[in-house]
C-alpha cells in the first residue's frame, strides 16, 4: 500500500494543494445540500475545513523526506562498503605482487616467481617434515618461517577479503564486478600455487606421509571455495 501511494506522491501533493486552495471558495458557495453560511467566523470555518488536508500534506511530506534520507544513506554506506572492499582487493594486488621468496642461496624471486618457488616440489619437500608443526617451531629454519609465513599471511588475507565481498551487502552488479577483480588477482598469482600445494598435501596426507596441518588445511578451504566459484 505505502509503495502504491509513494509512486503516486506527486499526485496526491497536487490534488492537495489544489484541494486546500478551492475549499474555502467550495464552502462559502450555496450548494443546497451543504450552507456554511449559519456557522461562526469564516476564517475558523475554512481553517478548520482545509487543518486536517494541510496536516495530511506535511505528513505525506515529511514520511517521503525520511525514506529519501533513509535511501540516500544507504546509497552512502554502500558506497563506502565498495570504497572499502576495492581498497583491500588493490591492497592485495600489491602485496601479490611483492611478494618474495628467498631460497637457499638467499636469491630472491618477488610476485608471480615467488608464489611458483613457493609451489613447487622442491619446496614442498623443505616443509614436509614440519607438517603439524607451528610455524614458530620449524626447528628454527629462517628460510621455511619466513617464506610460509608470508606466502601464509597473503592467503589468509585474500580469504578474508573474498568473505568480505560474498558476505557484502551491495547491489548485485557492483559485487559481479569485485568479485571479477579478485578472481583475477586469484588467477594471476594464487591459483597455481594453491592448486600444487593442495595436491601434495592431498595425497601425502592420505598415505599417511604427513600429520594434519592445520595452515594448509585453511589453504585448502579457501582453493575449495575459489573452485566453485569457477563452476
Amino acid at each position: 500500500m505505502l509503495n502504491y501511494f509513494g509512486k503516486r506522491v506527486e499526485i496526491l501533493l497536487l490534488i492537495g494543494i489544489v484541494f486546500t486552495i478551492l475549499s474555502p471558495w467550495i464552502f462559502t458557495r450555496s450548494l443546497g445540500f451543504i450552507n456554511f453560511h449559519d456557522t461562526g467566523d469564516i476564517g475558523s470555518t475554512i481553517g478548520g475545513i482545509t487543518a486536517p488536508i494541510t496536516s495530511l500534506i506535511g505528513a505525506l511530506l515529511i514520511y517521503y523526506a525520511l525514506v529519501a534520507q533513509r535511501q540516500a544513506n544507504k546509497i552512502q554506506s554502500e558506497n563506502n562498503s565498495i570504497q572499502t572492499l576495492l581498497t583491500l582487493i588493490l591492497d592485495l594486488e600489491n602485496k601479490c605482487s611483492n611478494l618474495i621468496f628467498i631460497d637457499e642461496n638467499l636469491n630472491q624471486r618477488k610476485g608471480i616467481a615467488a608464489f611458483n618457488s613457493m609451489s613447487s616440489i622442491l619446496y614442498y619437500d623443505e616443509i614436509r617434515p614440519y607438517m603439524g608443526e607451528k610455524t614458530d617451531r620449524y626447528k628454527n629454519d629462517l628460510m621455511v618461517v619466513i617464506n610460509f609465513g608470508n606466502y601464509f599471511s597473503v592467503i589468509s588475507n585474500a580469504a578474508l577479503i573474498y568473505d568480505f565481498i560474498v558476505l557484502s551487502e551491495i547491489d548485485k552488479t557492483n559485487k559481479h564486478i569485485l568479485k571479477r577483480r579478485f578472481v583475477q588477482i586469484y588467477t594471476v598469482y594464487l591459483n597455481k600455487s594453491l592448486r600444487r600445494l593442495d595436491e601434495y598435501y592431498t595425497e601425502d596426507k592420505q598415505n599417511d606421509k604427513i600429520k594434519y596441518d592445520k595452515y594448509l588445511e585453511e589453504i585448502i578451504m579457501f582453493r575449495d571455495k575459489m573452485i566453485s566459484e569457477f563452476q
